[in-house]
């Protein structure tokens, strides 16, 4: 008598949901899950604070060339060389602001000095309103800096496009994590599927066995694997049995 085997069509869709093979992929998944959304939040957070000492090392850099101009040519000097850079990139993101002793403005390309109080290390962050720009309100982060003299300095990055890129690597993550979660979920029912066949093959020559038929064997796919030797297993029995 022909060997009955199981189809696709033969296994259902609520058998491969309830399936322990599924299950256990499942766990597998969240397990595997988790541990990426870890790993993608510390590739965000190490990123994101590069990104972050790298521009508060620019600021500090730029600081420190402006403050030893004003040591080598005064005032004088320092003003020229701040409307030097503001020229040669106009519309730079770098802030520079150099006031009197009473905060009044000498040079740079922001209006006044911010509200916002500095820190024990001198770092400020503050507001900035741009007009005609896409998002008007931008956030600053600046360094204050006190001259000989009592002139006051200070240099900041307008932080618009490092924020930008920052979420731009964050939505990109985030989706790395959603396309991985959709693999990994198309792969925990295609293995369900595949289990679930092999079991129905093996069930289907069980009921066949238990209606009388004993010249009916389990089928074997020569992969030597589990399911192989479940099958040369039971075919023995059955030879015996016979």
């Amino acid at each position: 008598m022909p060997t009955e085997i199981a189809t696709p069509a033969n296994v259902s869709n609520s058998s491969v949901w309830h399936s322990v093979t599924f299950r256990l992929a499942l766990i597998y998944m969240a397990l595997f899950g988790v541990s990426v959304s870890f790993l993608l939040g510390f590739i965000y957070l190490s990123t994101a604070a590069y990104m972050e000492d790298q521009t508060e090392a620019t600021i500090e850099a730029e600081i420190r060339g402006l403050a030893e101009r004003y040591r080598l040519t005064s005032l004088k000097g320092l003003v020229q060389s701040i409307d030097e850079r503001i020229e040669r990139q106009p519309f730079s993101s770098t802030i520079y602001l150099l006031t009197n002793q009473s905060f009044a403005h000498v040079a740079g390309n922001l209006n006044g000095w911010p509200q916002s109080k500095p820190d024990a290390e001198g770092w400020v962050d503050f507001k900035l309103e741009q007009v005609g720009h896409e998002s008007p309100v931008h956030v600053a982060r600046a360094r204050a800096f006190l001259l000989a003299g009592d002139f006051h300095l200070l240099v900041g990055r307008d932080l618009f496009e490092l924020r930008a890129t920052q979420a731009l690597i964050a939505r990109t993550l985030a989706w790395g994590l959603a396309i991985t979660a959709m693999l990994a979920l198309c792969g925990a029912v295609m293995m369900s599927r595949s289990t679930a066949r092999r079991l129905e093959a093996i069930n289907a020559i069980s009921r066949r066995i238990m209606r009388g038929d004993l010249s009916q064997r389990v089928p074997s796919r020569g992969t030597h694997d589990e399911f192989d030797r479940l099958a040369a297993s039971l075919n023995d029995m059955l030879d015996k049995i016979q």
